[in-house]
């Protein structure tokens, strides 16, 4: 499960060598993956809160992963934290645990915290009582202010290969074709390749993608392809998306990069596409989704953006061998 995954990363190893029995009293946790970090709370609750370090069958853990210990808040899950809603929380703060000998604050997508209400919780983060910790999560740190940012530790969630995010889908049930998808296109976080495996309709689409890179040789081949379902308006933002995922894959062979390749399952296909093109093809045909992106925000007719696609990726592919 996600949580041994978790547990196995350097990221987490590092804080319980660090930081479980020199806890500091103020840590921002960064990471934009929302279904790691939901997890990564929890386990950093359990690690803190229970006598063998997070041994995951004691009352401790189980009120910890049931939601239900009373040492424990989460705020701000639905990012409409005010400035009332801070103040309840320092009034809060300054009550006695009451199982425990600490209280452990949960402080969600931090970076959408208005300016008014960072101010009002910079002073109780600055210095809370010896038996609270407080942990802000944020996706990126820009929109924190200095003096929070300056305040805490930081730890960061773990990132993830697309081949442990194809693992783990299968292991939890996914179809493979499914789960190669998903964690193709997740960029290495899990919450993306959720929500593209609770969709099939991606799966089509990548498939869709791939024969037609694979099929589509000449510019007399064009017209065969333009009016597909891949094409279509509605489908065109996840298609654009699809593409660039398998031509940076594309551009990671012709240049020997090796990097892993995010279409985990696909280096033969993948390898077909890239017969013929150089690293400056690569890049050219990535430069042509782009352009398509903002012909598709100018209004420009699917058919028009279609043929522009495919029409500057083959050129890309024999203009610079």
């Amino acid at each position: 499960m996600l949580d041994r995954l978790i547990k196995e990363s350097g990221e987490y190893k590092s804080f319980v060598t660090r930081e479980r029995d020199n806890l500091s009293h103020a840590y921002l946790v960064l990471g934009a993956d929302t279904a790691v970090r939901q997890i990564y709370i929890k386990m950093l609750a359990e690690n803190i809160l229970c006598g063998e370090k997070g041994c995951g069958e004691c009352r401790v853990c189980q009120k910890v992963w049931a939601e239900s210990h009373p040492d424990i808040k989460v705020l701000n899950k639905e990012e409409k934290v005010k400035v009332d809603d801070i103040e309840k929380f320092i009034d809060d703060v300054y009550l006695k645990p009451w199982e425990s000998d600490i209280k452990l604050y949960f402080i969600d997508n931090a970076e959408n915290l208005n300016p008014a209400v960072q101010n009002k919780l910079l002073k109780i983060y600055e210095e809370p009582p010896k038996s609270v910790v407080i942990f802000l999560l944020a996706g990126s740190q820009g929109m924190l202010l200095p003096t929070i940012v300056s305040r805490a530790k930081k730890i960061y969630l773990p990132s993830f290969s697309p081949k442990q995010i194809y693992d783990e889908l299968v292991g939890e049930g996914y179809p493979a074709r499914t789960a190669e998808t998903a964690s193709a296109l997740s960029g290495g976080r899990f919450d993306r390749a959720y929500l593209f495996a609770s969709d099939e309709g991606h799966s089509a689409l990548y498939e869709a993608c791939f024969d037609t890179l694979l099929k589509c040789k000449t510019s007399k081949d064009i017209p065969l392809f333009t009016g597909k379902a891949l094409f279509s308006k509605e489908n065109l933002p996840a298609t654009l998306d699809i593409l660039e995922v398998i031509l940076y894959d594309v551009m990671g062979i012709v240049s020997g990069s090796g990097n892993p390749l995010a279409a985990h399952n696909r280096e033969y296909d993948l390898r077909e596409i890239s017969k013929g093109f150089s690293p400056g093809g690569a890049a050219m045909a990535l430069l042509s989704l782009n352009k398509a992106r903002r012909m598709l925000a100018s209004y420009v007719s699917a058919a028009g953006i279609a043929d522009t696609i495919l029409f500057e990726i083959l050129e890309a592919k024999y203009k610079w061998q």
